[in-house]
């Protein structure tokens, strides 16, 4: 299970680094407790199309003082954000997770192909299947087909380092795994990605950046889940993502790229305690200068 472990792990790892370019360019801040919008626009597009049907740029240069504040703003926000896996079953407002895929949806993209489906599941049923599709995966990728802790299809090292995130989810004692949170939240969002687009001709077109664009797009979606006081979990689909697929009745050109459950944290929900010190790495180990 080798070249499995790698490739699990490399995607694990290009996710990441995408879902944290799309933090970035997150266009919400926190202020006294209550999320307020930026306010005005500093971008915009002045005029009409030229001949080489591009426009000019109309911009708004914020003042240093002004960016210093949104920019600690924004920090506050996000540094609130945390991966939830114990969700309440109360309903969402349907109108702000539109909101939030919307914003997901103006991320930036290769060629501007935006290539991202967002698949939003309350039907309980649905979800269901989802979650049994992903629990019998993961029993393998965890304990193997014969249910012993450390045969699976996992490296060893990663059973380990997610080890405290799982226990209240994963039992070596019946070698069973649970994924509450698929059935739990009232909404599973399914991201899919597209790796072609058919045209209207019906002919295949290419997609460029496809996992570095819908990762930025999750990585906004994140955000915008947070500015709206909401919670989730970015969790992989695994070798389940043919079965998802199958369930939603996708097309070929589309692969599962994400599953986000969307709610609120459950009234008993933990999640792993975090000081100053292992919450976030610090500014100086993870930024180089070069002047």
């Amino acid at each position: 299970f080798f070249f499995f472990r790698v490739a699990v792990m490399h995607s694990v790892a290009s996710l990441a680094v995408a879902a944290a370019a799309g933090a970035a360019l997150a266009v919400f801040c926190l202020h006294n407790r209550h999320i307020i919008p930026l306010g005005l626009d500093f971008l915009w597009q002045a005029g009409g199309p030229q001949d080489d049907a591009h426009v000019r740029v109309g911009c708004r240069r914020l003042t240093p003082e002004e960016m210093l504040q949104r920019s600690q703003l924004m920090l506050s926000l996000l540094n609130q954000r945390r991966s939830i896996r114990f969700f309440s079953t109360d309903d969402v407002p349907l109108a702000v997770l539109e909101n939030c895929i919307l914003a997901a949806g103006t991320a930036p993209s290769g060629a501007h192909c935006q290539p991202w489906h967002f698949c939003v599941i309350r039907n309980p049923e649905i979800k269901a299947g989802i979650r049994a599709l992903v629990e019998e995966q993961e029993q393998l990728n965890y304990f193997g087909s014969d249910g012993v802790a450390g045969s699976g299809r996992m490296k060893e090292s990663w059973v380990q380092d997610v080890e405290h995130l799982m226990s209240n989810l994963h039992d070596t004692h019946t070698s069973t795994v649970l994924k509450p949170y698929l059935t739990d939240a009232p909404y599973l969002v399914v991201v899919m990605k597209q790796v072609y687009r058919v045209g209207e001709d019906g002919q295949r077109h290419e997609n460029y950046y496809v996992e570095q664009s819908v990762g930025i797009a999750v990585g906004l979606m994140l955000t915008a889940l947070t500015n709206a006081g909401l919670v989730t979990l970015t969790s992989t689909p695994m070798n389940a993502e043919g079965g998802i697929r199958k369930l939603l009745n996708r097309p070929v050109n589309e692969k599962v790229y994400m599953l986000m459950p969307v709610g609120y944290p459950h009234a008993t929900a933990t999640m792993p305690y975090r000081d100053h010190t292992t919450l976030r790495r610090s500014l100086a180990d993870i930024t180089s200068y070069f002047d």
